[in-house]
């Protein structure tokens, strides 16, 4: 799932200073380092393509026009879908959860409604998500490999409320599209202080990938926005697995 939000942060408050931030190489990426830096922190830190920067902040320059358009045509794009379980229901293309925050969810596998304008807004936003979509088969296959289970690319997503307090996203791992307005803030599970990784990190050109379920070595990435004097636009990749899903310990699983 991609999520692109244009939200008003929640709350304020400090964060533990940061000195340096290792940076992984997606193209050639060490996994045995990479698992051990999820494994000890619950996030990690990945550099974009060149190609990939351009393509983010197009994306971003598409949908602060797109949320900047009357809400009877922003609405054009909302729809409601049945999850496999047929017990609960997803949401998906625009949604507005409170009015300091707005949204727009594409998902993979659904026939996604794209308002009329901005012209470029469907291929902009669905090139954007097989890029991050490549980034995440990386990672989260690494992680997952680690811990003897196979990555999938095709999975059934769910719809949960939005939060920009502590929290831990559901499904398996999250990329974050380092954004112009610093706001993150991860709580790093070896030391239990939190960071402010925008703050130090090239925006469009790093993303920070966080862990989302805790199992053995690997531990879930408590993250939260803070509250800043501008507008924050933020680029969110989600893998998670399908509703009717169970997670086990056993080894060669497959999600």
């Amino acid at each position: 799932m991609l999520l692109i939000a244009f939200p008003e942060s929640m709350i304020c408050l400090r964060c533990h200073p940061l000195k340096s931030i290792r940076i992984f190489d997606v193209r050639k990426l060490d996994k045995e380092d990479f698992c051990n830096h999820m494994s000890h922190r619950g996030w990690a830190v990945v550099r974009s393509l060149h190609e990939d920067e351009d393509q983010f902040k197009k994306t971003l320059n598409c949908a602060t026009e797109f949320f900047s358009l009357d809400k009877e045509k922003k609405m054009s794009s909302r729809v409601l879908f049945a999850e496999v379980d047929h017990h609960s229901s997803g949401l998906s293309g625009y949604n507005e959860p409170h009015p300091g925050k707005q949204l727009f969810r594409i998902r993979k596998g659904l026939n996604q409604p794209f308002p009329e304008e901005p012209l470029l807004f469907r291929s902009t936003v669905e090139d954007t998500f097989e890029r991050l979509e490549r980034v995440m088969a990386v990672c989260c296959g690494a992680v997952l490999a680690d811990c003897g289970a196979e990555y999938s690319a095709i999975v059934q997503e769910r719809d949960d409320p939005p939060n920009c307090n502590e929290h831990v996203d559901p499904g398996w791992m999250t990329c974050v599209v380092v954004s112009g307005t610093p706001g993150l803030e991860v709580l790093d599970a070896s030391t239990g202080d939190w960071l402010g990784l925008e703050h130090f990190l090239i925006p469009f050109q790093h993303i920070i990938v966080m862990r989302s379920f805790s199992e053995d070595k690997y531990v879930g990435a408590v993250h939260r926005v803070i509250r800043n004097d501008r507008e924050r636009m933020s680029l969110v990749y989600e893998r998670r697995p399908p509703t009717d899903a169970e997670i086990s310990s056993q080894k060669r699983r497959r999600f």
